[in-house]
């Protein structure tokens, strides 16, 4: 029975500051975690009950052995990570404070997951028994092995009959905007759910938005990025968050989906961002959680925004809520009082 999400993708290693408003430059003091966009998604889908696993590689020490654990305190299925030699991909954040905007400096060159290429073979045995798989723009932007990895898993997922999940997740600091969209466009037409936003529209596709001033320009420009995302393939669902930033601390975040022609919109809801990361992540896994389930759009809408909101107010990069918490954090009756 096919009942399992698989994903592919680097678990990372983050360092940040402590303290939240300090510089890199000065501190002396960081906190570490887990994450990466893939792990995220697959980690937020455990804690909502389904069956999960992350296909990925680390490098054969500690913090190898660290990353692996952390990720399967959260449910997920980690017998098809390997142990390589080489380093540990791992990231600097530093949070945004009012008009400064947070940053994210990479260090993930030559790291065991983007040497690692994965056999045919080895495809067909991992994903045997999935229902979705999950991939992102990140990872392809690692490395040629990577790409090959992508291209190959691809191939053996549709012989499979494996739903294709794929978020843009644009890094430019990875990659420039030719090689992504020449790699992309390879594989867009094999891709079944797709998850983006405005900004990669504008980015890869020169998508030229009206005047944007506030929330509801962005979300009616957000539409129209979207309709012209449904010519890329013959997707089931898209997917679009929409953050309308006030300045690093106060954001008013959405999303919309689209399935079987029909658009379903969000509320806006307004979030003060206490950690930047992770969000879409969430907001992906807040989707598929929904269309698995065969909710409605507009309640698989509301859940997945409602998600992606409250993962901005707690520190590192995976959704830690249930499914009731999330719907309990946002009844009515909910001020956000103590529960004694």
């Amino acid at each position: 029975m096919k009942n399992t999400i698989a994903s592919y993708g680097e678990i990372l290693l983050r360092i940040s500051p402590q303290n939240h408003n300090d510089l890199i430059q000065q501190t002396n003091l960081f906190r570490t975690y887990f994450g990466g966009s893939e792990s995220n998604v697959i980690s937020s889908l455990s804690i909502f009950g389904h069956n999960t696993k992350i296909i990925s590689a680390l490098p054969n020490n500690q913090l190898g052995i660290a990353a692996k654990k952390n990720i399967s305190q959260h449910g997920v299925q980690t017998t098809d990570i390997f142990f390589e030699n080489g380093r540990m991909g791992t990231y600097y954040f530093q949070h945004g404070v009012s008009k400064r905007g947070a940053e994210v400096i990479y260090d993930r060159k030559n790291s065991s997951f983007s040497n690692k290429l994965i056999s045919e073979e080895e495809w067909t045995r991992f994903l045997n028994y999935s229902s979705h798989f999950i991939l992102s723009g990140i990872t392809p932007a690692l490395s040629e092995v990577c790409m090959e990895n992508i291209l190959n898993s691809i191939k053996i997922a549709k012989k499979l009959k494996v739903k294709v999940v794929f978020d843009f997740n644009y890094r430019r600091s990875l990659w420039t905007k030719n090689q992504a969209s020449k790699f992309i466009n390879r594989i867009i037409h094999n891709v079944d759910i797709v998850f983006g936003n405005l900004g990669v529209m504008i980015d890869l596709y020169d998508f030229k938005p009206r005047i944007i001033e506030n929330y509801n320009q962005l979300e009616k420009a957000t539409i129209d990025a979207c309709k012209v995302l449904s010519d890329l393939g013959d997707f089931d669902q898209i997917g679009m968050t929409v953050r309308n930033q006030i300045n690093a601390n106060e954001n008013f975040l959405g999303g919309l989906i689209k399935t079987c022609n029909e658009i379903f919109l969000s509320k806006p809801i307004k979030t003060n961002i206490i950690d930047r990361i992770g969000g879409g992540d969430a907001f992906v896994a807040g989707v598929l959680h929904g269309l698995i389930n065969n909710w409605k759009g507009d309640k698989t809408i509301d859940f997945a925004v409602k998600a992606y909101s409250i993962t901005q107010t707690f520190f590192g990069d995976v959704n830690l809520m249930e499914e009731s918490d999330i719907f309990k954090i946002f009844s009515k009756e909910n001020k956000g009082h103590i529960n004694r």
